[in-house]
């Protein structure tokens, strides 16, 4: 699943985690970034350096983040992965290299939902949205729907708003 640290990301997360469904299987959490100089004032650093730099942050950030959720409690393999790039591409990569299941996937209702649009249209495996504001005991969801691709585009707002009304509500978007 892909994460960013957000609270949203943290609480998607925890519902795998914790929700019977997804006992003792393998999550992969994916942090794409980029490189981007103007996070560089000194210029004379190279790209690798700058990397190095991003993911030695990047692993405090988890360590953190997995002692907060405390991965120790749970029977999950936890695998963390960081790459460069956009996160669909990313995405796309390790669903290639890996047998991926299904992608959960935390609705934010204050951003565009573009690369939403963009992973949906991957195909690479069932993507289950849910809400950010999905509050572990709320646990097991009240309502999954199951969905096309074809048919979740032709309810694009709709299911959006459902969703961000009723954290309860999810829908698995099926590759066709």
């Amino acid at each position: 699943m892909p994460i960013d640290f957000s609270k949203a990301s943290w609480g998607v997360v925890k519902y795998a985690l914790e929700a019977d469904e997804y006992k003792n299987d393998r999550l992969v959490l994916l942090h794409a970034y980029r490189l981007i100089a103007d996070d560089f004032p000194d210029q004379r650093d190279s790209p690798v350096e700058w990397r190095k730099s991003i993911e030695n942050k990047l692993l405090k950030t988890y360590s953190t983040f997995s002692s907060d959720l405390d991965f120790s409690k749970n029977k999950h393999q936890v695998e963390f992965k960081m790459e460069v790039g956009f996160t669909v591409n990313c995405i796309r990569s390790l669903c290639r290299q890996n047998k991926i299941d299904l992608v959960l996937y935390a609705l934010n209702g204050n951003k565009k939902n573009e690369q939403l649009a963009d992973l949906i249209k991957l195909e690479c495996s069932p993507i289950k949205l849910v809400s950010e504001k999905l509050e572990i005991n709320q646990t097991p969801l009240l309502v999954n729907e199951d969905l096309s691709k074809d048919d979740f585009f032709a309810r694009w707002d709709d299911c959006l708003m459902r969703i961000q009304q009723n954290p309860k509500l999810s829908f698995t978007v099926a590759p066709d």
